[in-house]
């Protein structure tokens, strides 16, 4: 038998008795066998923790991945109908070219068409008023007749008027 005698370790009452060296073996065996069971868990926590954070990683790379498809597609996408929105613009802008130019025509032929009808009109209109003036200097109509006479007259002066203002207005346009 063997006695030990340590009492800085704390173990004083498993060393200070006497014991046989086959129970101090056995358990220091299991002391050993305890270490060796607690750094295996140790080792296998550590190696569980590893994979779990392992996993978390991929999960959040394939969240990445996933989000950048998503955002891709939906780039893509946008990109798409931006694509049909420049179609259409240009086709409106083409459109609005035509007309613009449609408009154009039509109102250089209505310029010319009132400056023709403008010169027909005149000349029977001057002839319409010469009669007219002429007629109201003779005495031989009766005042209602002499009230007509007026209103033709009054009416051929507002529309040669017309006329004439029409005209310079277009040929103002015309010279921009």
């Amino acid at each position: 038998m063997v006695t030990l005698v340590s009492t800085k370790s704390g173990a004083d009452d498993f060393v200070s008795k006497t014991q046989d060296m086959e129970v101090i073996l056995a358990h220091i065996k299991s002391l050993v066998r305890r270490v060796r069971m607690m750094r295996h868990v140790q080792a296998s926590n550590e190696k569980t923790y590893r994979q779990e954070m392992a996993l978390r990683e991929s999960e959040w790379r394939g969240q990445q991945a996933e989000e950048r498809a998503k955002n891709a597609e939906t780039r893509s996408a946008l990109y798409e109908e931006l694509e049909k929105i420049a179609t259409a613009l240009k086709r409106s802008k083409q459109e609005l070219e035509i007309a613009k130019e449609t408009a154009e025509m039509a109102n250089r032929a209505k310029s010319k068409f009132l400056a023709n009808m403008s010169h027909e009109i005149r000349t029977p209109m001057n002839a319409i008023l010469g009669f007219s003036q002429l007629m109201l200097r003779d005495q031989d109509f009766t005042p209602r007749q002499c009230q007509y006479l007026g209103t033709i007259n009054r009416s051929g002066e507002h529309l040669l008027a017309r006329l004439a203002a029409r005209r310079s207005s277009t040929c103002q346009r015309t010279r921009r």
